[in-house]
């Protein structure tokens, strides 16, 4: 019993980080619909594109670099909005200008010019995680968010409710319970048996009969000795007049 809940209780506590993560990873979304924390950004390799350098499925976490920091032949990642498309692209820097104290033009493969607005990162200070980026994609996705989170925590809500419900209405029927023990008998059988007029009718005529009967042989009785002292005075009167 003690591994079990040490394993249910490995098992709540990672879910419950998973469930947490996601849920920040989901609120942390900026319009080109990645997740940002402080100067991280969480890019989800969701095609071909960035072969052979990274493969699909794969999650990159970009540091997000000083513009002075990026430098000639450095391989950057940077928010696409060619065409008013929402993506993310990788590329070479082949030539870089300062405008401003803040602001940098950067050339990059194909001669397209890129203002350091939309600059992520750079590829040299990235970490990269295979696989998990398919999975966190999964999880982000609407269905995976609602299968995977938002179902079992419903669920878990709704056994919770359930369960104080069920705490909540029992001491009131352990209470009743226990009224209803004390005015009842503590068994069967030392429980006065109640009859009916009807049950009681018939033993009282047996009574009455057993007394009728009981006063007959007592008359009987004395009838029987009256007799016999009858018969003992006239034998005496018989033995007397013999005599004389």
């Amino acid at each position: 019993m003690k591994i079990k809940r040490i394993i249910i209780g490995i098992f709540a506590t990672v879910y419950l980080l998973v469930a947490v993560f996601l849920t920040a990873c989901l609120l942390t979304y900026n319009d080109y619909k990645i997740s940002v924390f402080g100067d991280k950004s969480f890019i989800i390799v969701k095609n071909d594109e960035f072969e052979p350098s990274y493969k699909k499925g794969t999650l990159i976490i970009v540091k997000k670099n000083k513009n002075d920091d990026i430098k000639v032949n450095d391989e950057i990642f940077f928010y696409n909005t060619y065409k008013n498309q929402i993506a993310v692209s990788f590329s070479k820097v082949l030539k870089t200008q300062k405008v401003t104290d803040t602001q940098t033009t950067y050339t990059i493969t194909g001669n397209y010019e890129l203002s350091s607005d939309y600059v992520i990162g750079k590829a040299d200070t990235a970490k990269v995680i295979n696989n998990v980026g398919g999975i966190l994609a999964v999880l982000e996705s609407r269905w995976g968010f609602l299968l995977m989170i938002v179902f079992p925590i419903s669920v878990i809500f709704l056994y919770e409710i359930y369960a104080v419900v069920k705490e909540i209405v029992r001491p009131e029927d352990e209470g009743k319970e226990k009224e209803v023990n004390k005015e009842e008998p503590a068994g069967d059988d030392d429980k006065p048996v109640e009859k009916s007029e009807e049950e009681e009718k018939p033993v009282v005529v047996e009574e009455k009969e057993k007394e009728v009967e009981k006063e007959e042989v007592v008359q009987t009785n004395e009838e029987e000795i009256q007799e016999n002292k009858v018969e003992e005075q006239e034998e005496k009167s018989n033995e007397n007049e013999s005599a004389e």
